[in-house]
């Protein structure tokens, strides 16, 4: 089964329509046999085989590649802090959004809610640690001296940057920290995986007949 085959095919999205093609949705060949429809698209056997293996998930895929984005998405934010001295809390947003599309790819069409899991868990890191400047200078304020132990203490106590933010009735930071982890649960979810059949394919002899054309006229005798 061609790459190609799939990105010519959303099979993300459920059509709920009978499927009427006479080859294969990802192979383009005749059917020949009994067909199944995925998504409303008509699939033969051996690409259903295919496409069904590629439903299961990896955990340590799912996990590399949610953490790989939490990492990505929290370096553009320091990075665009560090460059332009702004604090653009909306940046988070996105975290969120990549954090899950990662786990979902790794996750493939498991329908684990241990994958959501991961990308709320990974996204709550990564969000939380966009708060570790702002806690270390608590620490410049009392005049301690920056070091290891005191990154690593505020990078800890970080986690908890939702409590504080509770308890210091900080509106938008709750609303934004909020739909950061809705995205990543919601994007985490697993696409639509919708098979039925087997279906046989319609014997050609069951094709209605063209009309014939219409004979010409002949010529009337002079």
């Amino acid at each position: 089964m061609s790459e190609q085959g799939q990105s010519e095919i959303d099979f993300m999205h459920a059509q709920f329509e009978a499927p009427t093609e006479a080859t294969c949705a990802v192979c383009k060949q005749p059917f020949g046999a009994p067909y199944y429809s995925v998504n409303g698209h008509g699939v033969c056997a051996r690409c259903l085989a295919l496409l069904r293996a590629g439903q299961h998930g990896s955990f340590f895929k799912a996990l590399a590649l949610g953490t790989a984005a939490g990492a990505v998405g929290a370096a553009v934010y320091y990075a665009i802090r560090f460059m332009f001295k702004v604090d653009l809390a909306l940046i988070t947003l996105a975290i969120g959004i990549i954090v899950g599309i990662g786990v979902r790819r790794g996750a493939g069409g498991s329908r684990s809610n241990i994958y959501r899991a991961i990308a709320v868990g990974i996204t709550w890191v990564a969000m939380c640690s966009t708060y570790v400047p702002d806690v270390l200078e608590g620490f410049r304020e009392d005049g301690s001296e920056i070091g290891a132990v005191q990154v690593i203490f505020s990078a800890v106590l970080s986690l908890g940057v939702p409590y504080f933010m509770i308890k210091g009735a900080e509106v938008i930071g709750i609303i934004i920290f909020a739909v950061g982890i809705w995205e990543a649960w919601r994007r985490s979810a697993p696409p639509a995986f919708v098979v039925e059949g087997p279906f046989q394919p319609a014997p050609a002899s069951a094709l209605p007949a063209a009309d014939p054309a219409p004979a010409s006229p002949e010529p009337a005798a002079g």
